[in-house]
């Protein structure tokens, strides 16, 4: 398995950044997502993405009663994988991701998003506003 750093096309994977929805959902701050790293003629790898990312930070580890052993040691098995991927979640800076890439060309990338800006208020300085419509007196 090889890990990929950072680089062009990662930013582009599911980020939660829609923010016309009111929402009341808690913020999700590192996603997982699956796709493929694919070589670009005279550029870098880009990572291909599935549309929907997987929130990793507010996924809740499952249970692990049970009187089925076989059970039990398959939500152990599955709340140990969560830890995991929290665990190299925790490394990661807001913009940073890391690609784990598989034999036969699946990736996993593991990222963090860029922490949130302040909404951004016109200005003069804005070149693509104008006034459209004259004040009338």
């Amino acid at each position: 398995m090889t890990v990929v750093h950072g680089g062009f096309g990662r930013s582009r994977a599911a980020s939660n950044s829609d923010t016309n929805t009111t929402d009341t959902r808690p913020k999700v701050h590192v996603w997982v997502n699956i796709g493929y790293m694919q070589d670009i003629e005279g550029g870098e790898p880009v990572f291909v993405s599935l549309p929907t990312g997987i929130a990793l930070d507010t996924m809740k580890p499952v249970s692990t009663k049970g009187s089925n052993q076989e059970f039990v040691d398959f939500q152990v098995a599955r709340n140990d994988m969560l830890q995991q991927f929290h665990e190299i979640a925790e490394q990661l800076q807001p913009g940073e991701d890391t690609i784990f890439q598989a034999e036969g060309g699946l990736a996993i990338q593991i990222r963090r998003v860029q922490e949130e800006k302040p909404e951004a208020v016109l200005t003069e300085a804005n070149r693509f506003a104008r006034t459209l419509f004259q004040k009338t007196a």
